[in-house]
């Protein structure tokens, strides 16, 4: 029979057999917290300032606005469109010197001169500095100025008319017929000067009236009453 010794041996190597053959316990698995990442704040981008308008200087005493015409550049104008066409009155004759063919020359010369009436009256209320600047816009005209732009055009015209009227054995009464819109038309351009220049340098007749001595005669033959009214004559 085993002694108790025996006994005790066994059971101790069994146990320690049993302890070794037992499953190590998990480690456990600890987590290591993770520090926030913290994204850096970026200041918001201040929009650019909006660019500057340029300041447009004021406009000049002589300088002359892009969207109305000076009295002296109506009038340059005027001479130049009428040139070419006060010109067919040069060649007419006795032999065709009749309403058929001095009415479209007549009429074209009167259209001209219409322009640039509407032209003048689109200068009314404007500054003494818009209308009366002179063509390239560095200094303004004067009284003398004013009556020579005005009489160039009026001989340029008169003396055409003359050449008709002093054909010999021509019908006086058809080229008088003929003309009196264009004396009409003058009439008009005449009054539109005097009321737009006259306050503003003085007496426009006054200046015109000896640059155009020459022309007497012509504008008392064409008889238009509202023409001879207005140069007192």
């Amino acid at each position: 029979m085993p002694s108790f010794a025996s006994i005790a041996t066994f059971a101790t190597l069994a146990l320690g057999a049993l302890v070794s053959a037992a499953p190590a316990a998990p480690t456990p698995n600890v987590g290591v917290p993770t520090a926030p990442v913290s994204t850096p704040s970026v200041p918001p981008v201040a929009p650019a300032p909006p660019a500057p308008t340029p300041s447009v200087p004021p406009m000049s005493s002589f300088e002359q606005r892009d969207d109305v015409k000076s009295f002296a550049a109506i009038f340059v104008e005027l001479q130049v469109s009428l040139v070419p066409v006060v010109a067919e009155l040069n060649y007419i004759v006795t032999d065709n010197c009749t309403s058929d063919a001095l009415t479209p020359i007549i009429t074209d010369v009167t259209n001209v001169i219409s322009a640039a009436v509407t032209d003048l009256n689109a200068l009314v209320g404007q500054s003494a500095a818009v209308i009366l600047v002179n063509v390239d816009g560095t200094a303004q005209l004067a009284l003398a100025d004013v009556a020579k732009l005005v009489a160039d055009v009026l001989n340029l015209v008169f003396s055409a008319v003359g050449h008709v009227l002093g054909l010999a054995n021509v019908d006086i009464s058809v080229v008088v017929s003929v003309c009196a819109p264009l004396g009409e038309i003058i009439a008009s351009l005449l009054n539109v000067v005097v009321s737009l220049v006259g306050a503003l340098l003085g007496d426009v007749l006054g200046a015109l009236l000896p640059l155009i001595g020459g022309l007497t005669n012509v504008i008392v033959n064409l008889n238009v009453a509202t023409l001879l009214s207005i140069l007192n004559l």
